[in-house]
């Protein structure tokens, strides 16, 4: 008598089928000739990760894998654990697991394949097969994991589109701004109610109601850097302004404001032109851009600090860097203008650096009003939390949709404005914040770390100089281990060629290493004059 909680196999006219819960897993008649014919129709282009649902048996895989092209791969993937046992004997008998064709995922490891993809290889498309009726005891789980592989997919080529784009400019700016952090501020801890103010269009009347009641003296505001000559014009001082942007434009968002701020928090990556505003005490944190070796050394010797992941809007930085500096989860934080929405003719607050460029530059021909915006083709209408019509864009829906899954469970976060987009925050009012008799001052202590910044420099110094060497100077060492040389250099500076269309991995073809021999130069100059500015 077999037990129905576990599978067995079952002998048919062309071989094995499987019965588990009731169920027959493949055909009674020809086990194979279901997958056979799927496969014997797909057309896999190269680059492509296959997602192997529920492959109990080997039955296909050794078929697929003969049809795979260049860069392809196979995980097989069993949410069902008495399935996964059996499907693990049989597979790892395969030939294409033998070869390196298949990789089994465990199934603690399953739901973070998304998370994890990048481990595998680097594909550009995704597809997924069901191999036996394993797949529909968790349909939603396998249909929920493909759209999360597949989309982590394009988010990684959407990022490496930012990389090629911006990653020069950010390494750029971390290494100039080596000697401003060797001066910074750590985060303090505060226990006062914490504010956010946002460049969004609901900010403003929060921002009046604040100066009509006087509250700016008894709660915490951080400010983002397009919000700053905003509260200049209603003179409100905020206790910290935030400076994410690594493009130069910003700084002007800073011009005249610096009697309205006490202390700058910055990115490692942000434009060294604001970091170098005079009299102001800096806090750097760092916006980990991408997974790189010189980046993580960075972080483990302590020179960066306050590591966070790639959030991409300076509302959502200003967030996570305010549940970071509140004393405990008790410290409630409000947040206003993050709206990620615009009304018709509008795109941000009155009196923000974005509506003051376009102010500036309007004419009788260009209008200051925005109405283009909410008419681009990118851009899409919705009822907004207070039954408003307003508008979104791609990029704005996706920074709101970050913001839920981020903070979802954050405890004492509200949202202080009516419009925009519903962030699933519990709302509240400027009545209901319960402020401290007095303001208490945030604790904030200075390190010094010129020493450990000047050992750093003259390391990337070094080792760039022996790099340069290896390309220009004969040596009498082999090809092989020339090459393993340069790798194993070229592996801990990716910063000289992260920012090539193809820099998300080393090759060792003379076009690749071409232009790595002409980054050589450009940023040994930059680690000289960031330790000339040291000594």
């Amino acid at each position: 008598m077999h037990d129905e909680n576990k599978p067995f196999l079952v002998e048919t006219r062309e071989g094995f089928s499987v019965q588990y819960k009731q169920k027959f897993l493949y055909s009674k008649y020809s086990p194979k000739k279901n997958i056979l014919n799927i496969i014997n129709n797909l057309h896999i282009l190269p680059d492509t990760l296959i997602l192997c649902f529920s492959p109990v048996l080997d039955y296909g895989l050794q078929e697929l894998s003969e049809k795979l092209p260049s860069n392809c791969l196979m995980l097989a993937c069993e949410k069902e654990p008495e399935l996964f046992e059996l499907s693990k004997q049989n597979l790892t008998q395969s030939d294409c697991y033998k070869n390196g064709l298949l990789h089994i995922i465990n199934i603690a490891e399953l739901s973070d394949l998304p998370l994890n993809i990048t481990k595998y290889g680097f594909f550009k498309r995704a597809i997924s097969i069901d191999f036996s009726a394993g797949v529909s005891f968790y349909p939603d789980f396998y249909n929920e994991l493909f759209c999360k592989t597949r989309d982590a997919i394009a988010q990684w080529w959407k990022n490496r589109i930012t990389l090629v784009k911006f990653g020069r400019k950010y390494s750029t700016n971390l290494i100039k701004n080596l000697p401003q952090i060797s001066k910074s501020y750590e985060l303090p801890k505060i226990d006062n109610p914490i504010l956010i103010v946002g460049a969004g269009e609901s900010s403003l009347q929060i921002l009046k109601e604040i100066k009509h009641k006087q509250l700016e003296s008894k709660i915490t505001i951080i400010c983002v850097d397009a919000s700053l000559q905003m509260l200049s014009d209603l003179n409100i001082k905020c206790d910290f302004a935030i400076c994410e942007e690594a493009q130069s434009v910003i700084a002007r968002a800073f011009t005249g404001t610096q009697d309205i701020y006490d202390t700058l928090l910055l990115s490692a990556t942000s434009t060294p032109s604001v970091s170098h505003i005079k009299n102001k005490k800096s806090i750097f944190y760092t916006s980990v851009y991408t997974d790189a070796n010189f980046l993580n050394d960075l972080i483990e010797n302590k020179i960066l600090e306050s590591p966070l992941p790639p959030l991409g809007s300076v509302g959502l930085i200003a967030v996570k860097l305010a549940c970071m500096i509140r004393e405990d989860e008790n410290v409630p934080v409000y947040v206003t203008g993050l709206d990620f929405s615009f009304s018709r003719g509008f795109t941000h607050a009155t009196g923000s650096f974005h509506d003051r460029q376009r102010r500036s530059s309007s004419t009788k021909i260009n209008s200051f009003t925005a109405f283009n915006a909410c008419f681009n083709y990118n851009a899409s209408s919705f009822i907004d939390k207070n039954a408003h019509l307003m508008y979104t864009t791609q990029n704005l829906s996706m920074y709101a949709e970050l913001f839920k899954y981020v903070f979802y469970n954050f405890p004492n976060l509200y949202c202080l404005s009516k419009e925009g987009y519903d962030l699933n925050l519990q709302m509240s009012s400027l009545d209901d914040i319960k402020f401290n008799e007095k303001k208490s001052e945030a604790s904030e202590s200075k390190t010094d770390k010129s020493e450990k910044i000047k050992n750093y420099i003259k390391f990337q110094i070094e080792a760039l100089t022996t790099l340069k060497e290896l390309f220009t100077e004969k040596t009498e060492s082999s090809k092989e281990e020339l090459n393993q040389k340069i790798y194993d250099l070229l592996n801990k500076m990716e910063y000289l060629y992260l920012h090539f269309p193809d820099g998300y991995k080393i090759s060792l073809n003379q076009d690749f290493l071409n232009r790595v021999r002409v980054e050589i130069d450009y940023f040994l100059n930059l680690f000289q004059q960031s330790l000339n500015r040291l000594n």
